[in-house]
């Protein structure tokens, strides 16, 4: 079931969530009053509660975040985002985003998670064959050779296309280093073609098991997401048996 909102310009379709495995049956209703973060913390729980909603995502689009930002949120004035942390994951048909802040005009379900210290957790992430990183030795002399001085900033990275194996080992490090434990690679998949810096890449969607080390290492990587590439639809966590609430009507709290 799709439900149609309308924004000042056009319309977009809000899709249903219900769990994070099946993020296509979720109902979000017309009409959603915007929630604010709620964090509950206690030295061996974490109860987190983030905003969510989802477009779709339009055929043989590559670049979501020309698509989202640009076309959807700057041309139906929608200024809410432009500076907020909004990560985003798509499966081809859908991107769904999970966000701290909210609009009026953007009807939102409630995603919220409660983790433990300790406890096994499973989820996916996707994230690019392709990945950002910086000059070896060789690479840092042919290009003083070339121009005189060391690189500086983004003149001394380039970016590298990864196996399967590199990918996976890569999600892996990133998970580790987020305050989890004992991280596992299940499996994984292909995932749309994307695009980063308007440069095709392939994905892959990994599915993990892990356990929970750090609370709030944890807590920063479930509404932030990890690695370099967020902006464009990559790193956003996806655990196994996060629940969704729809959106309270408007009258309710007014």
């Amino acid at each position: 079931m799709h439900i149609e909102v309308t924004f000042s310009v056009y319309k977009c379709w809000i899709i249903p969530l219900l769990s994070i495995r099946r993020y296509l049956k979720a109902m979000v209703l017309n009409n959603a009053v915007y929630r604010k973060l709620d964090i509950e913390m206690s030295l061996n729980n974490i109860k987190l509660t983030a905003n969510c909603f989802a477009l779709t995502h339009p055929e043989n689009e590559k670049n979501l975040f020309k698509y989202i930002f640009r076309e959807m949120f700057k041309r139906n004035k929608v200024e809410t985002f432009c500076s907020a942390k909004v990560i985003f994951f798509t499966d081809g048909k859908h991107i769904y985003l999970r966000t701290c802040v909210s609009d009026v005009k953007i009807p939102m379900a409630k995603e919220y998670i409660e983790i433990s210290h300790g406890q096994q957790i499973t989820g996916k992430i996707m994230v690019p064959l392709n990945r950002e990183c910086s000059f070896n030795r060789q690479e840092i002399e042919e290009y003083i050779s070339v121009h005189g001085e060391k690189p500086k900033g983004n003149s001394g990275k380039k970016r590298k296309n990864l196996t399967g194996d590199e990918a996976a080992e890569f999600t892996k490090n990133a998970l580790s280093s987020k305050g989890l434990l004992d991280v596992t690679i299940i499996e994984q998949q292909c995932g749309p073609q994307l695009s980063i810096l308007n440069i095709p890449v392939q994905t892959r969607d990994i599915s993990f098991s892990a356990t929970v080390g750090d609370l709030e290492l944890f807590k920063t990587a479930w509404l932030n997401g990890i690695g370099r590439d967020k902006t464009y639809g990559f790193g956003m966590i996806r655990l196994d048996g996060t629940l969704f609430t729809p959106p309270c009507n408007n009258s309710a709290h007014a």
